[in-house]
């Protein structure tokens, strides 16, 4: 996927060799968000960050679920993952959600 905009709205350190990218990108007139690790290329001391295959880009339709994903992830950390049950985990309906490029 060659996007025709991108926009980076938030990125932190993973480890110094690493960060986490968030941006916002536009495919075919469609938005989507982009999490995406990227991995410092340079041999001096300029990071050179280089996007890798290691990430994931949802529809701006999906940031909702993906924030309620998140929210629960960390109410589980709180509870020291008392809560979590892999048996019965919720998964959200696949009704109406499109593919997003890869």
């Amino acid at each position: 996927m060659i996007p025709t905009k991108t926009q980076t709205i938030f990125e932190f350190n993973k480890n110094p060799a690493e960060l986490v990218r968030i941006s916002l990108v536009e495919f075919k007139r469609k938005r989507y968000v982009d999490l995406r690790l990227y991995y410092d290329a340079s041999e001096s001391e300029i990071p050179d960050w280089k996007p890798s295959k290691k990430g994931i880009c949802l529809s701006v339709d999906l940031l909702d679920v993906l924030k309620e994903g998140i929210d629960k992830a960390q109410a589980c950390v709180e509870d020291g993952g008392q809560g979590v049950n892999k048996n019965s985990a919720a998964r959200p309906s696949r009704e109406g959600q499109g593919e997003a490029p890869s």
